[in-house]
């Protein structure tokens, strides 16, 4: 699949984003730790791309993303991931997720059980 780079609007902020892998895999949202970006997983692609449909955002304030003028905190970077899903049409997803971008994927996980179909993460906690 050619590599697709886009930015979307959401809350306040540009989002950016990046679609790579197989164009008929299951979708896989790649989610990077606080203070990097989607660059910190690439080196895992190559893994996972034959298969997968790869979804990579900047979180919000991260990487090509902009700022915007929300706080920070994991619920906002939750619902920035939760719109691009929606504007890319994707209500089914497995998700891989290092340091802060596991926490995130924990909360889409906990909030839309039956949309997420698998979850890896690396570096994560989880407290209620």
């Amino acid at each position: 699949m050619k590599h697709k780079v886009d930015y979307i609007s959401t809350n306040g902020s540009d989002i950016y984003y990046e679609i790579s892998g197989n164009p008929d895999g299951k979708p896989l949202l790649m989610l990077h730790g606080g203070l990097g970006s989607l660059n910190e997983l690439t080196p895992i692609h190559k893994y996972v791309a034959t298969d997968n449909l790869l979804i990579s955002m900047d979180f919000r304030g991260h990487g090509k993303s902009l700022l915007g003028n929300r706080p920070l905190s994991y619920m906002q970077y939750q619902q920035d991931v939760q719109h691009l899903l929606s504007h890319l049409g994707i209500d089914k997803y497995s998700i891989f997720g290092f340091s802060d971008g596991g926490i995130v994927g924990y909360r889409l996980a906990a909030q839309e059980p039956n949309n997420v179909s698998c979850l890896v993460t690396l570096g994560s906690q989880w407290r209620l």
